[in-house]
């Protein structure tokens, strides 16, 4: 297996409700260790995996982030699963004195959870948007839509999620989806009109 060298390896880590605490936060980071087993410094990303912990806990978690990244600790933080109002809050936070700022957001998205909403807040501040469940756990592939543009491109249901993202920007690469574009009448067609997550969904969660 060829070596990487370090400087292109990015490693990304989330930080689950337990930790939702300044100290807790703090300390959290304190315990991590180089992977690669090297002094020289990781490239590591940082998410809060979702909006956990009360205004407090939240914030508070936040300020860890941005104390960890002046340290070099970390390199780049964000956010997972916040919604609108929650990314609200922290803009807010950050606009006090805080500081730091959202590299990335990360959330469900596929034509049946397409989040227009917070992709939007996201991009108009050029925070990068970043997805997961882009196959929908598998349980749309026999939806009509979909099968009629594995017919037309002679794709699988898959690989036309994929060729989706891609050109909806979310992600970068993948396998076997450059041989083939969807027109614009496709990608409209992908337009469900449907939002419905297949995974919990702290961003509207009303406990949160």
């Amino acid at each position: 297996m060829r070596s990487l060298s370090l400087v292109s390896v990015f490693t990304r880590r989330k930080l689950l409700e337990l930790y939702f605490h300044l100290n807790r936060v703090l300390a959290s980071i304190l315990t991590w260790r180089d992977p690669y087993k090297s002094q020289k410094l990781i490239s590591t990303r940082v998410l809060l995996h979702a909006p956990f912990g009360g205004k407090e806990g939240r914030l508070g978690a936040w300020r860890a982030l941005v104390e960890a990244q002046k340290t070099g600790k970390v390199r780049s933080i964000g956010v997972s699963n916040y919604g609108i109002h929650h990314l609200n809050e922290l803009e807010e936070y950050i606009n006090s004195g805080v500081g730091g700022q959202i590299s990335v957001g990360q959330y469900e998205i596929h034509p049946w959870c397409p989040r227009e909403d917070i992709v939007d807040w996201l991009k108009r501040r050029n925070i990068v948007v970043e997805a997961y469940s882009p196959l929908v756990q598998a349980t749309r592939m026999q939806e009509p839509v979909l099968q009629s543009l594995v017919k037309k491109h002679n794709k699988t249901p898959a690989q036309i999620l994929i060729r989706w993202s891609l050109q909806k920007s979310r992600i970068i690469e993948n396998t076997q989806v450059f041989d083939f574009e969807l027109s614009e009448e496709d990608m409209q067609s992908l337009k469900t009109g449907v939002d419905a997550p297949v995974c919990w969904d702290p961003a509207r969660d009303s406990r949160l």
